[in-house]
């Protein structure tokens, strides 16, 4: 029994596992969404890992950064990283080294923070983002291969503005009359 035990727990160690994800409260400007860490895996590990993922029913998907106050609180949160993916790709195909980014989810474009020269396909296959934090970097983002192994951040869209469904609203207002 004890040999079982140990076989497993040495399984479990190689597994990079992640601590429970980190709320970036609305209360604090923030948009109720969730965040966690996956450490130790490529752009495309982490992709599908972060598809596979669940938080109170909520699908977990590589992080989309809406604006420069969600990036900081990511690298306020998730400090002194080497390299930190994010959901952002270039489909194959794109035009070198800038054209076709898009989040994994599909929503638009409408925040970026390229470091320097980035994106600048430095190596052919830089087809994958990720914030390239202090003190390693700039603090910007870079375009980076597959096959470099790192840490990403996994996003939960919990929170966020209520949305509601008025569609029967005049049957409500009925059963109180």
């Amino acid at each position: 029994m004890r040999t079982y035990f140990i076989a497993f727990t040495l399984l479990l160690s190689s597994i990079p596992l992640s601590a429970d994800p980190l709320e970036w409260p609305v209360l604090e400007g923030g948009n109720g969404h969730f965040y966690e860490l996956l450490d130790g895996v490529t752009w495309r590990q982490a992709d599908e890992a972060s598809g596979s993922m669940w938080f109170n029913s909520h699908q977990g998907h590589l992080v989309t950064l809406a604006n420069e106050e969600e990036e900081n609180w990511i690298k306020e949160i998730f400090p002194a990283r080497e390299f930190l993916f994010i959901g952002l790709y270039q489909p194959e195909g794109s035009l070198e080294p800038e054209g076709g980014w898009r989040w994994v989810t599909e929503e638009p474009v409408t925040y970026i923070n390229w470091q320097g020269e980035e994106p600048n396909n430095g190596v052919a296959g830089e087809d994958y983002a990720g914030i390239n934090p202090a003190p390693f970097g700039l603090g910007g983002w870079v375009d980076i291969w597959d096959s470099y192994t790192s840490a990403a951040i996994v996003e939960y869209d919990i929170g966020g503005p209520i949305q509601s469904d008025t569609s029967n609203w005049g049957q409500v207002k009925n059963l109180y009359r």
